[in-house]
């Protein structure tokens, strides 16, 4: 009775941890992809890659303001009262005032920090980020530019598969054993 009575609690625990054991490794890989949709750089280089996240993560705030002015000015369009409608373009107005303000910076922190180290793909990713940022700020219209959210997710997908050996040969690790 006694074997019995054990084998089905080892049986039972064997089952919790199988069933605790999955649930941890569900738990970390949204964990993981949480933390690559906001830091996708995978530069060899940590000073690099700490760098190029945040640079994604100011230039995905700029996106993200002018997200802001889209919904708030349509939402200005088609608010039932004057007073919604009015606020609607105080809200744009405000975000279009940030998104300018937070402009010169992201362009600063590509200068200086960004396109010396980082990979090629990336540096032309995010100059084409700040272009298409620069041309929606000036008309707030995106011609034969990409709108800034396609950018960004082109600035993201450069800087998750980037590879060491595209790095600029000064910042290039030499002493690999493949060498």
């Amino acid at each position: 009775m006694t074997d019995s009575a054990s084998s089905m609690l080892r049986t039972g625990r064997d089952r919790v941890h199988a069933v605790r054991g999955r649930a941890r490794s569900i738990h970390d890989a949204r964990k993981r992809r949480r933390f690559l949709a906001t830091n996708p750089s995978r530069a060899a280089d940590s000073y690099t890659r700490t760098r190029e996240n945040e640079f994604y993560q100011l230039a995905s705030s700029l996106v993200s303001d002018i997200e802001r002015i889209e919904t708030d000015t349509e939402y200005g369009y088609r608010a039932d009262t004057a007073q919604d409608r009015r606020d609607a373009r105080a809200d744009a107005v405000a975000a279009r005032h940030d998104a300018k303000r937070a402009f010169p910076h992201l362009l600063r922190v590509l200068d200086t920090e960004i396109a010396p180290t980082s990979a090629g793909e990336v540096v032309a990713a995010a100059r084409a980020l700040a272009e298409s940022v620069r041309q929606y700020l000036r008309g707030n219209t995106v011609s034969e530019h990409l709108h800034p959210t396609d950018a960004l997710s082109t600035l993201h997908s450069a800087m998750y598969d980037q590879d060491e050996w595209d790095l600029p040969d000064e910042t290039r690790d030499t002493d690999d054993p493949s060498d």
